[in-house]
Parts: C-alpha cells; sequence; structure tokens
C-alpha cells in the first residue's frame, strides 16, 4: 500500500520533469529538492540508480523519488 502522499509527490514530479521521463539526473533531482547532491548521495535511503562504466552517471526514477519524498 502507498503512502497518502504518494500520488501527490508523484504528480508534482511529473508535472516538473515530464509526463514521459523515467529516469533523471542526480544534479536536476538535488535542483528540485534544494539540496546538495552529495547530501543526497551520502543518505543512504535516497533512491539512486548508478549507470554507466565505473557508475559514473548517477540518475533517479521519478516514482522511487516519489516513494521517497512522500517516506
Amino acid at each position: 500500500m502507498e503512502k497518502p502522499d504518494y500520488y501527490a509527490h508523484l504528480e508534482q514530479v511529473r508535472d516538473h520533469f515530464g509526463q514521459d521521463t523515467v529516469f533523471v539526473p542526480l544534479k536536476q533531482v538535488a535542483k528540485f529538492l534544494h539540496k546538495d547532491p552529495r547530501t543526497l548521495e551520502a543518505d543512504r535511503t535516497f533512491p539512486i540508480k548508478k549507470m554507466g562504466r565505473n557508475a559514473a552517471i548517477k540518475n533517479v526514477s521519478l516514482v522511487a523519488l516519489a516513494r521517497w519524498m512522500s517516506a
């Protein structure tokens, strides 16, 4: 069962980043949340998906971001 605020957060995130977007770079998410990217990386509960060679590209799923915001 999803948290009560999940759908409101998901709508807010999709309105900001676009309806068709699935993954967003960490820097853009940090700017949206008004936080430093290093702070988000240090948070063990934050849903970062590391991609690419040597995990150099750090992206965040919008669904996971909405779930994290409503926790």
